[in-house]
């Protein structure tokens, strides 16, 4: 499988670049090209550069990239930064050129507006996703899927989800209420907590165990469904939202954030209703 090469992109058309890719170097100032891209030019794309203080170097990016940190938060790698008349800038769009199609009427400054949030992670991603390779690995889907997708308003998608892993939960309030019957819910660690049930096995009884596992199992499954196809299913989200946006609204921006963007109250909201929806299922039974 093609892996992105680290820290470097075309300084011609601004893309990463991966490992299969044919890359070439100005013998002059050492600035890497697309071989294609090279050769449709006929010379270095930064050529007006060259013997200026502005010249094309991994020292002159390491150094710009240093700067944008020092005043950001934003982790950012070199191939982040791109060459653009003498100056270097942040690139929202993570190395993918601006007029990159994802689908006929929907192109990569589209995707930005849209997403608005870390577009330079997810735009890279979207063009290596098609109907033939759905995987990736979303480490926010992983850790929280629910409120991850409420807040990236996929609510279909995320209802179903937050479903499923009610469900998920539901397997383990046998042992739940076992813990709270033998009294043994103020342990401070999992540890000592472990050792207690052990000792007490034949009053919690196999099933309880048996129920338990399978929530951690379900739970565990949920997470790594939704960690390799969430970007997908964002991908997927994002073109058919433009795509409604753009045959019903007159104002694109105002549908833009309508339906895009980050809701950081639903990712919030979402995962104090998992936390406590499985306890008051508990405290009915």
């Amino acid at each position: 499988m093609s892996q992105k090469v680290e820290d470097i992109s075309c300084v011609r058309c601004k893309s990463y670049f991966f490992t299969d890719d044919d890359i070439v170097y100005c013998p002059v100032c050492g600035a890497p090209h697309h071989r294609d891209c090279y050769n449709l030019l006929g010379r270095c794309a930064l050529e007006e550069l060259h013997g200026t203080d502005k010249e094309y170097s991994r020292e002159f990016v390491e150094e710009k990239k240093n700067e944008y940190s020092q005043n950001n938060t934003t982790k950012v790698n070199n191939a982040d930064f791109l060459i653009s008349n003498g100056f270097t800038v942040f690139d929202l769009l993570g190395g993918v050129p601006a007029d990159y199609k994802f689908d006929d009427n929907v192109v990569a400054t589209d995707v930005k507006k849209f997403v608005m949030a870390n577009t330079h992670r997810y735009i890279p991603k979207f063009t290596k996703l098609n109907k033939e390779n759905k995987i990736s690995w979303n480490w926010a889907a992983f850790l929280f899927p629910a409120p991850w997708m409420f807040s990236r308003k996929i609510y279909k998608t995320g209802l179903f989800t937050a479903l499923l892993t009610i469900i998920a939960s539901i397997f383990s309030i046998p042992l739940n209420l076992a813990i709270n019957n033998l009294g043994l819910a103020g342990y401070d660690s999992y540890f000592e907590l472990a050792n207690t049930l052990a000792d007490n096995m034949t009053k919690i009884g196999p099933w309880v165990l048996i129920f338990s596992l399978i929530s951690m199992f379900l739970n565990l499954i949920i997470r790594i469904i939704c960690a390799i196809f969430g970007d997908y299913w964002y991908k997927k989200h994002t073109i058919d939202c433009i795509k409604k946006i753009k045959s019903e609204n007159d104002d694109l921006d105002l549908g833009y954030r309508k339906l895009g963007g980050v809701n950081i109250f639903w990712f919030f909201l979402t995962s104090l209703l998992l936390e406590y929806i499985p306890v008051i299922i508990m405290t009915l039974i």
